[in-house]
């Protein structure tokens, strides 16, 4: 888009030229010719047509596509070359700036480079590819304080972009290196906020509530950086499965009453020194003890077992606990974090499996079973247990809970007349789980076009939770399908500017903004909504929205 914007400007300077020295139209051809192909992605052909073009005086505004193309073709010392004559002409372009910071630098000029970048970071204060770069110099430079005061500089003054996360997730780091751990954990949270796909600050977040103390948010901080990334994973799967065992044993801990401490702890510590095997066997010595089988050291040996690369036998040894004490939910919770330490969901569904078939009336192998087929994408499997367990139990809560996973299932696959037969059923409307009642809500708005009963089932889920950005979404889906779309437009106002990255909100805040007369916001921020998109379903449909509005 910018090469196209370059081939405007230059095509607006070079007529302005032709009118007053009457360039001839041979050279214009050349030079948008040129353009064109580089737009086009044709740099050979490109480089020869630029070439006859500067075989005559061209007017200055021209080198505006020439000095990117340069760039672009690796051609930094010609550029370094051009700086002298062009610089005064280019000094308020940030982009042909950058340009010649960047070409220094790629000509081992790199103190005039730095500079550069210096100078252009306080002249043009919002242009974020400038202030980025020159915050990473100061970073090298280990001039900390002062790429804070760029970057709080960049965002105090800029346009709030859902792309400032970067900026955000830099200040934490600094924030954190200068043991300002409050301020970083500010700091990241907005960067999670205006992008919460970003797998390093999931990190990032994960490793500063682990310092906090706050275990619980950490576990989920690692969990999504595990979710999110591409990077090598072993380390801090490893150190997760630590963490989550580690809080396990201390709740284990407190309600035990007899535990031997030194037995306990020698084997700790030779698992902290990885010897893996004294651990094991110290561990067994310990459990075989009269009086001595506490959770605490069953838990032990499963993290010996895991730190071994032995997720199968831990497994096993595991199916032996749950077969001893069938209601224990601790174990199913055990052989399901082993998942995430190389155990594969194939062995665990095996194994609860194998559970639920010598214990058929256990409900635990079923729900854990549906739970790992759902992470699998086999929503068919996964609708079978959760079937089966709604079947088994007679705990409203449970079932509620069971029923809006069904339902979300059969939303998702479009099975409508299995979400009618559910309600009829089950008396799903006299439900008060909030999930479930908020996509009862929807599916009546959408679906059903029965707004009044969308609207008695939202009201009942935000009587329970007021702020709930996926409630307040589906009344203001509820206000659209009533032709109320200024109501709506209110509401997703307010929550789209917490949940930028949420693509039912962003989407429905596209469609209320274009119904109130408000186009090219409208269309702009479909735009964001087609990029949100998860799947292709999704994707076409926003851009069949959006052909339909340029008609």
């Amino acid at each position: 888009m910018k090469q196209l914007f370059c081939i405007m400007l230059g095509l607006i300077s070079i007529v302005s030229y032709r009118i007053a020295c009457d360039v001839n139209s041979q050279q214009l051809h050349r030079f948008l010719w040129a353009n064109y192909l580089q737009y086009k992605g044709n740099t050979h052909q490109a480089h020869q047509w630029y070439q006859k073009t500067f075989e005559h005086k061209v007017p200055i505004h021209i080198h505006e596509g020439y000095v990117p193309f340069l760039f672009q073709t690796g051609q930094f010392t010609k550029i370094v070359q051009l700086i002298p004559k062009l610089d005064t002409e280019f000094a308020d372009n940030p982009d042909i700036q950058r340009i010649f910071a960047l070409a220094l630098e790629k000509t081992g000029k790199q103190e005039e480079a730095d500079n550069r970048f210096i100078a252009l970071s306080k002249k043009f204060k919002t242009n974020q590819e400038i202030v980025f770069r020159t915050a990473q110099l100061f970073i090298q430079q280990q001039k900390l304080d002062e790429a804070l005061t760029l970057i709080e500089a960049y965002l105090n003054n800029a346009q709030r972009k859902p792309n400032n996360f970067i900026f955000y997730f830099l200040k934490a780091q600094l924030h954190l290196h200068l043991k300002q751990i409050k301020k970083s954990h500010e700091s990241v949270k907005k960067s999670l906020e205006l992008y919460p796909q970003f797998d390093k600050s999931w990190l990032l977040y994960a490793m500063i509530e682990e310092q906090l103390g706050n275990i619980n948010n950490a576990i989920k901080g690692y969990t999504s950086f595990l979710e999110r990334t591409q990077l090598p994973t072993a380390q801090i799967q490893n150190h997760l499965l630590e963490l989550v065992f580690r809080q396990k044993m201390v709740t284990q801990n407190k309600q035990s009453i007899n535990v031997n401490r030194s037995c306990f702890n020698k084997a700790l510590l030779l698992l902290q020194q990885k010897q893996y095997s004294k651990a094991l066997k110290h561990i067994d010595h310990c459990l075989e003890e009269k009086n001595s089988e506490t959770d605490e050291k069953k838990l032990l040996k499963i993290q010996i077992l895991s730190s071994m690369g032995k997720p199968v036998h831990a497994a096993h040894q595991l199916q032996a606990w749950i077969e001893q004490n069938p209601t224990k939910n601790l174990w199913f919770e055990t052989l399901h974090l082993l998942c995430r330490q190389g155990l594969s969901y194939k062995s665990a569904i095996l194994t609860l499996h194998t559970i639920e078939k010598k214990q058929p009336n256990n409900i635990l192998p079923l729900l854990y079973q549906a739970d790992l087929y759902l992470r699998m994408n086999n929503s068919e499997q996964a609708q079978h247990y959760l079937q089966k367990a709604h079947g088994k139990t007679n705990d409203a809560a449970l079932k509620a809970k069971l029923l809006f996973q069904l339902c979300c299932i059969y939303y998702e696959k479009k099975q409508y007349q299995k979400i009618k037969t559910l309600m009829k059923t089950e008396n799903a409307i006299d439900s008060d789980f909030p999930p479930l009642l908020n996509l009862l809500a929807y599916y009546y708005a959408t679906q059903e076009k029965q707004c009044a009963i969308a609207q008695t089932l939202i009201e009942k889920a935000l009587k329970q939770d007021k702020q709930n950005p996926h409630f307040l979404d589906t009344q203001a889906t509820i206000f659209y399908k009533q032709g109320n779309y200024k109501k709506a437009l209110d509401i997703l106002q307010k929550i789209a500017s917490t949940n930028r990255n949420d693509f039912s909100i962003v989407k429905h805040l596209g469609k209320a903004l274009y119904k109130t007369g408000q186009s090219t916001k409208a269309q702009k921020v479909m735009q964001h909504a087609a990029v949100l998109a998860k799947n292709k379903y999704e994707k076409n449909k926003i851009h069949k929205i959006l052909i339909s509005w340029k008609k």
